[in-house]
């Protein structure tokens, strides 16, 4: 059986990064997933939310789940992003591509969404 998704949505407020980072760390440990890949989907869904957060304005959604061999966590925002190739949002990608197996950035009329994958 498949452990349940992961799902929250956050203000365009940074003070909600907390609640976020706990949320999937004590997802992913009820999951019995390891610390390595626990810190590595904390991270990246902390820069990815902190982005979307600072450069779209409105509320953001993330998405988890899990799979035999893998977690993929989505950040959703209704607002536009920053490109990915200016400095912050470029940064950031480094950082995301850094602890992820996948990252895949898009962006349409007015929203954005990364989707942050982690294979264990």
């Amino acid at each position: 059986m498949e452990p349940a998704p992961f799902s929250t949505s956050l203000d365009a407020n940074p003070t909600c990064l907390r609640a976020l980072r706990r949320g999937i760390a004590r997802w992913l440990a009820d999951a019995g997933i390891d610390g390595d890949t626990t810190d590595a989907v904390v991270l990246a869904a902390h820069e990815a939310t902190a982005s979307a957060i600072g450069s779209s304005f409105a509320s953001v959604s993330v998405e988890g789940r899990l799979s035999a061999h893998s977690v993929v966590v989505v950040v959703a925002s209704d607002g536009a992003w920053a490109s990915p190739e200016s400095d912050e949002a470029g940064h950031r990608m480094r950082v995301l591509r850094s602890v992820m197996t996948n990252v895949r950035f898009e962006s349409g009329s007015g929203n954005g969404s990364v989707r942050l994958e982690k294979r264990f």
